[in-house]
């Protein structure tokens, strides 16, 4: 029966009965005195003047009333609804006391809930627990009840009132505590739930291990995840701390499993031991790293951890392939752009001819969307990538084609053709600005399209320099006066501006789901990597000598670059936490990883 049910049992049976009980005896009194009542004689009615001073004469309601004889009925009236109101008063006034609200609950054979949670009840401020306990078991009335692999354990059918529980788990304290079955009584009226929430108030006896949880990367604590021995999950404090209880044993280190929800990091079961000694336990991020390797003695596409760990080939090589192999990761990091010769086709000539094939990074499979000489990766925006190829007939080149795929849907467009070459590309706000050398030009023409060729547009001609100053501005130059012009992307404008201060090779592109930028500037062949707030504030994440592409985002802070340099070909990774660079991997250096033409991947 539920609580509404109830409160219309009592009302109806304990107040109204009464009530009606003793508006019907008055009633009985009322006719009974009336009946009694003589008809008086009709004698000659006696007209009484009234004073000058009243306009109308007095009401006759009162000798009406009088008449009639119903003006003690009336005057009952009061006395019921006074009664009525004491009743209903005593009534709530009982509901509202725990004891006979649960008497009265039990006696109409209304049962409650009550649960039991293995672990903090209140939240942290993010809204997770510090520590979570599972397959517990609670005895109540006799009766056991196991929480099985819930961190919590609800008791229902049960009497409204206080009862003992005793809470048990091995490696614990058995608990025993008082619990009452109950619910708020007025809120509970109106329909609101209320839960009955009770710690299970057990307490570890194992083994207590420490370790703080840390971004490799960064070499800052981690704040997040779930570690778990057996039944038991506990998580970070804002140090990084994490405190774990591992069942009594003779081994000397203990399992911990470490998942993380947000995806930031990689799952992974650490091993740590059964001291005292502070420990620091590292994480990698979650996405893995590819590259291009000849460890196993041929040229194959691979992919590992951040740290070099789990590594495995991810497409094996056929022996065709050639140092202009590419491999790019799209910004969401589902998909890649793959250029390779390993199939070991050849035009009419005998050189080999590349193609481009998009592959999905989550089952490996591979389809070959386009073929030709001296495919180029240049850029992506959002899943589209942006390559050019050079069209050759029997030798001869023909002039260059610029092209996009939409990875998600596998559908190209073309954006440009020349009957010359592509010189700079870029991507400025979902664009492709580019030069272009036609075929007996006097120079280059500087053009603006969509991603994927629409609004085609000329914005200059003779164009000798072109470099991006900021997300959605460029700077060119032109042989024409030798003016520098600025073009404002978010406003389709350009107007004369002085010469950038820094005319090294310089780029921003467009990281994976950040609204900040990555910045390389290269000055006096050293290369500086930065991030750069929407607002304009840069931090520097690391300078040396040999920065190219691919750089990418493996997680929301850990940034992935290559260097090339006369002892190594290696990739490595920085965090925007701060820290100092980790090398990654060792890989097979490729063509076209400069700057210029291998960018953001």
């Amino acid at each position: 029966m539920s609580s509404n049910d109830l409160e219309q049992q009592l009302d109806s049976e304990d107040v109204f009965a009464k009530i009606a009980a003793i508006e019907a005896e008055a009633d009985l009194k009322a006719r009974q005195e009336e009946s009694q009542i003589k008809t008086p004689k009709k004698k000659t009615p006696i007209t009484i003047k009234p004073p000058v001073h009243l306009k109308k004469p007095l009401a006759e309601a009162p000798a009406a009333e009088a008449q009639t004889g119903f003006k003690k009925k009336h005057g009952k009236k009061p006395f019921i609804i006074g009664v009525s109101l004491v009743l209903v008063g005593a009534v709530i006034g009982a509901w509202m006391v725990p004891v006979s609200r649960h008497a009265a609950l039990n006696a109409a054979g209304v049962r409650g809930a009550v649960t039991i949670v293995g672990g903090d009840i209140a939240p942290q401020t993010d809204g997770s627990k510090m520590t979570i306990v599972k397959n517990f078991s609670v005895q109540m009335n006799g009766q056991t009840y196991n929480s099985g692999q819930a961190d919590r354990v609800t008791i229902t059918d049960q009497p409204f009132g206080t009862h003992k529980i005793t809470v048990t788990k091995q490696g614990y304290t058995p608990s025993e505590r008082e619990v009452t079955v109950d619910f708020h009584p007025i809120m509970s009226l109106a329909g609101a739930a209320e839960k009955q929430e009770y710690s299970a108030g057990l307490i570890a006896t194992g083994i207590e291990i420490r370790f703080t949880a840390k971004d490799w990367a960064s070499n800052k604590p981690i704040q997040n995840g779930d570690y778990t021995i057996g039944d038991t999950t506990a998580r970070p404090d804002k140090n990084g701390l994490v405190t774990l209880h591992a069942p009594v044993t003779d081994s000397k280190t203990v399992a911990v499993e470490a998942s993380f929800k947000s995806g930031q990091f990689a799952n992974k079961t650490v091993t740590v031991a059964l001291d005292s000694a502070a420990k620091d336990i590292f994480f990698v991020p979650a996405a893995r790293h590819f590259f291009i390797s000849k460890r196993g003695n041929v040229q194959s596409v691979w992919s590992s951890l951040a740290d070099g760990s789990e590594a495995k080939e991810f497409i094996r090589g056929t022996d065709q392939e050639s140092q202009a192999a590419q491999f790019a990761v799209s910004p969401s990091g589902k998909y890649a752009a793959f250029v390779s010769t390993r199939d070991g086709r050849r035009d009419e000539t005998g050189a080999l001819m590349q193609k481009l094939y998009w592959v999905d990074l989550a089952s490996g499979a591979m389809d070959e969307m386009d073929s030709g000489h001296d495919i180029k990766l240049l850029d992506w925006h959002k899943d589209v990538i942006v390559y050019t190829l050079t069209r050759k007939e029997k030798g001869t080149i023909k002039g260059q084609l610029m092209r996009s795929l939409e990875m998600e849907t596998k559908n190209q467009f073309e954006v440009a053709t020349t009957s010359g070459e592509f010189k700079t590309v870029m991507n400025v706000l979902g664009s492709v600005v580019f030069t272009q050398n036609d075929t007996g030009s006097k120079g280059a023409l500087l053009k603006k399209a969509g991603i994927k060729g629409e609004n085609a547009t000329e914005l200059g001609t003779q164009v000798e320099e072109l470099m991006q100053l900021d997300a959605n501005k460029f700077a060119y130059r032109s042989s024409e006066g030798g003016k520098w012009h600025e073009f404002n992307a978010s406003t389709n404008q350009a107007k004369e501006a002085p010469a950038p201060a820094d005319k090294g090779s310089l780029f921003i592109a467009t990281p994976n789901s950040r609204s900040d930028r990555l910045l390389l500037t290269t000055v006096d062949d050293k290369t500086t990597l930065s991030v750069q707030s929407k607002d304009g504030k840069k931090q520097q994440l690391t300078s040396q000598a040999g920065i190219t592409g691919p750089i990418r985002f493996l997680n929301d802070t850990t940034i992935a670059y290559r260097v090339i340099g006369d002892n190594e070909t290696a990739d490595y990774a920085v965090s925007v936490r701060g820290g100092e660079p980790r090398k990654m991997t060792d890989v097979t250096a490729t063509l076209y990883t400069d700057p210029p033409f291998f960018r953001f991947y």
